[in-house]
């Protein structure tokens, strides 16, 4: 059964006030978290209280976007090190709720080129850098066998191509994210591609993309595109799969919901 879902991120508030606002809206929330020197949403006792309440009474799921600014690649094995004990204390504080998925970034070393075009290798060393992600994904895995399914573990699809990860991905028991967005927005789009990743996904994440700019409304992206990413999503409908708006305004939600519901696919 594939659910809807959106950010935690769709009203000018924190995460609880956004929750209380989609709580009749969507299915799951992806609750985004980041943590830095100057800032932190990681919810406490009482945030994490508050948000099992309203699973409890509103049958939401939760899907946790564990902190993206860590770089599980790292050639620095300190700065390796603190993204898996990161994701690990996160999801440590997050798994008493219903926890559909872990969002996992395996952070590349650059996006984009200086002259804007995206960058599709993770690294000028994408032998090492592998070897490295793929050591940061088995420490994870131990790490948290404890209290969590390794299947909640979902990599996001980034700005390169996930296919050469795979095998290591499912081999320590994890899912995909599939971001969509991502995919149009790096050129590495293709029904194929698609087919290929699903069987292997937990968690969609959805957004419309013009030129440079990702997580818009639904209503700025090519219709036809995206019904035909629609048209193969239905056919995954047998799948667990929580189809997540990722935008960030009430305006684009609503929008993207019309959308969806023009095209009849939910």
């Amino acid at each position: 059964m594939i659910r809807l879902g959106t950010s935690s991120y769709i009203i000018p508030a924190d995460i609880i006030p956004n929750v209380e606002y989609l709580r009749d809206k969507v299915d799951d929330i992806e609750l985004v978290l980041f943590e830095s020197r100057d800032a932190s949403n990681i919810p406490g006792p009482d945030v994490i209280a508050e948000l099992g309440r309203y699973a409890e009474e509103s049958g939401l799921t939760y899907t946790v976007h564990l902190p993206y600014d860590v770089k599980a690649g790292s050639a620095d094995e300190r700065e390796r090190l603190h993204a898996v004990e990161t994701w690990t204390r996160i999801a440590g504080i997050t798994s008493c709720l219903p926890v559909h998925g872990f969002i996992v970034h395996l952070e590349p070393e650059r996006y984009r080129y200086s002259d804007g075009t995206p960058c599709l290798e993770p690294s000028e060393d994408i032998a090492a850098w592998t070897e490295r992600v793929k050591l940061s994904m088995r420490q994870l895995k131990e790490r948290t066998k404890d209290f969590a399914d390794p299947s909640l573990f979902c990599v996001e699809t980034l700005s390169y191509d996930l296919m050469h990860l795979l095998p290591d991905i499912l081999s320590n028991g994890f899912s995909v994210t599939l971001d969509v967005g991502h995919l149009w927005l790096n050129g590495l789009y293709s029904p194929d591609y698609v087919r290929e990743l699903l069987p292997y996904t937990r968690i969609v994440h959805l957004h419309g993309v013009t030129g440079l700019k990702d997580h818009q409304s639904l209503l700025v992206h090519d219709r036809l595109q995206l019904n035909g990413f629609l048209d193969i999503l239905k056919t995954f409908s047998d799948r667990d799969i929580v189809l997540t708006l990722e935008i960030f305004s009430e305006q684009d939600l609503r929008e993207s919901l019309e959308v969806l519901s023009e095209s009849e696919a939910f």
